[in-house]
Parts: C-alpha cells; structure tokens; sequence
C-alpha cells in the first residue's frame, strides 16, 4: 500500500533545522514521523516540529533519528514536497530510505529531551511494549537497561563485604525506579 503526503516545504526544512539545534538525539534513537491534523509531524528525543501537509498517512513511520535531523539538507526543490510511503521504505521526493511502519492511531510518548535514564526504566511501569516500540523507544530503553545491570553488579561488589545481596540491591534498585516514576 502507498501513501503520499504533499508537505510545505519552507515549513519543514525550518523545523528540521530547529530540530537539528535542538533534538540532539542520542545513539540508536529513532525518529517517530505520522500526520496529523493536516500537519506532517517529525518527533525526535522529545522534541517535535510540524508542517503543513495534505494527503493519506494512516500510521507512523519510524527512522533513524539521526537521518531525520539531516533531511533539510537533501530535500529535492519541488514544493509542496511530496513525501511517500511504499512497500518499507520512505520517498521523500525521489529520494528514500528503509523505515519500519505502523498502522495505527499516532500518540508517540512525550519524554524530555534526554531523558535520565531512571525516565527510561520507568517506561515500563507505564506503557506496553508496543507503545514503547512505537515511539522509536525500544532501543533507549534496551541501552538504560544495560547500564541498570552494569551499575547493579558494581553496586553489589561495593556491598558484598557488608553482607547485602544481589536480589537486596535490586530490590531497592525497583523501588527507586518505581517511586521516581510513579509520582
């Protein structure tokens, strides 16, 4: 199935740009872009621009965070901008690139710009795992989890000679991720 957006074009390269000041998003980040009361909607790492848009997008796409801040610099010159989406991949004139896409109500999670990684851990108390895969937070989340498990065994070397045990130290780890997160 093919779906096709005509986007103003000055509207989104200004807010490509203010995204690139601003997004600054980290490794493994993805983009979350969907359309959305007649706008085009480009989220990155808390952040998100909108452009005036016309056309069918039911769904979300999700790329790369990086690529999305970089787009103003390869958009073609046609305006409105034709932007696509068909058989895994987004055209952004005749240009395009792999994307994952979901067919479903867009309402990506809204975090702060780089968000503690206690924000991230929490995730879980609060959203299922699509909603979390469908934000383009999956990957953020596997990295905080990572370092949760780097930072427990650290904790739990410090602590052996005082006798206090792994599944102690990640208890008290859950609480506080709980009690920071469910305020």
């Amino acid at each position: 199935m093919k779906y096709e957006l005509k986007v103003n074009r000055k509207e989104l390269i200004d807010g490509l740009n203010l995204l690139r000041k601003t997004a600054k998003p980290k490794k493994n980040m993805e983009a979350v872009l969907t359309f959305e009361d007649g706008n085009f909607v480009v989220f990155v790492n808390g952040v998100s621009i909108e452009a005036t848009a016309q056309g069918a997008f039911p769904g979300m796409v999700r790329i790369p965070a990086a690529q999305a801040i970089t787009l103003a610099k390869v958009l073609p010159p046609e305006d409105p901008l034709t932007i696509a989406y068909e058989e895994t991949r987004l055209y952004i004139g005749t240009f395009s690139m792999p994307c994952v896409w979901h067919n479903v109500e867009p309402n990506p999670i809204q975090l702060p710009i780089n968000p503690p990684f206690t924000v991230l851990l929490g995730l879980p108390l609060k959203y299922s795992d699509q909603e979390i895969f469908q934000s383009g937070l999956s990957k953020p989340l596997d990295e905080a989890q990572r370092r949760r498990k780097l930072l427990t065994t650290k904790a739990v070397n410090l602590l052996l000679e005082f006798g206090v045990s792994r599944a102690e130290v990640e208890k008290l780890i859950e609480e506080s991720i709980k009690r920071l997160n469910l305020k």
